[in-house]
């Protein structure tokens, strides 16, 4: 019977002390709970796409340098938002950070236009030159105004023409109606002679097909997933732009500002990480897309040096004076000074 009763108590402690302990790790648990740190993160474009595939490699490259401080939660291929409504949602804090089209945010923030120009930058490398400095600098000031803070440029990719004849010359333009993006784009095909008209990506096949319009602004990646080259078969061999729509890493800045030091240090190298992830990801992109438009016929058309120069004269000091119109006019000169600064 004492046996009996010992082995009772025996059983009772041991139940006891696990009790205890499994109450306090779920107290302990919850405790590293409350210093996680959650970050909902969102992307536009579909998955499968280079720049939702960014998120994804952001999410990892910052909860392991956090060593899971962070978890970061995303969002691609507008599960919770478009392009238009991240201007409203960010600056007011629904989601935390997002991969955003920059474009879209010229009416909130107009110097950000200034990135969006075809033919002002040299290159690629010219291009992050200039807005990893002045104007870059310049572009944030104005984010930070509408509580927002960019940590990074995300490389979507180029910006060409496609057209269902060869045009090439101003004289080729003049008149010939044009699918445009963006309000910059539609400037500069105004200021090129042709007739401009906002349409989504998804309508420029059967509008080719049709002939209601004559060509289309987009890129070379566009042109094969839309495979517009079965209604199109030339496009001018001249980057209009070398990173189309000028995307972002930006964050809401009084999320930001209220994380510690060392996790906002994580977070900003983790754009520069992902910015160099797209940049090589769009290069390998659009090498290949070249190559399966000539495969399906398409020819490239040589600009000489003079007609291009001819384009530019004509386009960029009419971009300039839009975009003096719509922004401070002494900052917009210091942006276009950073273009020759930076050459």
């Amino acid at each position: 019977m004492f046996e009996k009763k010992n082995k009772l108590f025996a059983i009772i402690v041991a139940v006891s002390l696990l009790t205890v302990l499994i109450s306090f790790q779920d107290s302990n648990a919850a405790s590293q709970g409350k210093d996680v740190i959650k970050i909902r993160m969102v992307g536009t474009l579909p998955v499968g796409h280079h720049l939702t595939d960014a998120l994804n490699l952001y999410k990892k490259y910052v909860e392991e340098k956090s060593q899971g401080r962070v978890i970061v939660e995303i969002f691609p291929a507008q599960q919770l938002y478009n392009d238009k409504d991240l201007v409203s949602v960010l600056p007011r804090g629904a989601v935390d950070m997002a991969i955003a089209n920059l474009d879209m945010w010229a009416g909130l923030n107009p110097s950000v236009s200034f990135l969006t120009m075809p033919l002002i930058f040299d290159s690629e490398d010219h291009f992050y030159a200039v807005a990893h400095g002045e104007a870059g600098d310049i572009i944030n000031g104005e984010f930070l105004k509408v509580n927002c803070k960019t940590l990074g440029w995300i490389q979507y990719g180029t910006a060409d023409i496609i057209s269902k004849e060869p045009y090439a010359t101003l004289e080729d333009f003049k008149g010939k109606r044009v699918r445009a993006y963006g309000q910059m784009c539609q400037y500069f095909l105004e200021a090129l002679g042709m007739a401009p008209t906002m349409m989504s990506s998804s309508e420029m096949y059967q509008a080719l097909q049709k002939g209601t319009i004559d060509l289309a602004m987009s890129g070379l990646t566009s042109f094969v997933s839309r495979k517009l080259y079965e209604v199109a078969k030339y496009v001018p061999d001249v980057t209009l732009s070398y990173n189309a729509g000028a995307f972002g890493t930006v964050a809401n800045l009084d999320f930001y500002n209220n994380l510690p030091k060392d996790i906002q240090k994580i977070l900003d190298d983790g754009a520069l990480e992902i910015e160099n992830f797209t940049r090589e990801r769009a290069k390998e992109a659009t090498v290949k897309s070249r190559q399966i438009l000539l495969d399906n016929g398409v020819t490239f058309l040589k600009i000489s040096d003079e007609q291009l120069a001819n384009w530019k004269a004509r386009t960029l000091p009419v971009m300039k004076a839009r975009l003096k119109e719509n922004y401070d006019s002494d900052k917009v000169d210091i942006m276009f000074d950073a273009l020759e600064k930076h050459k």
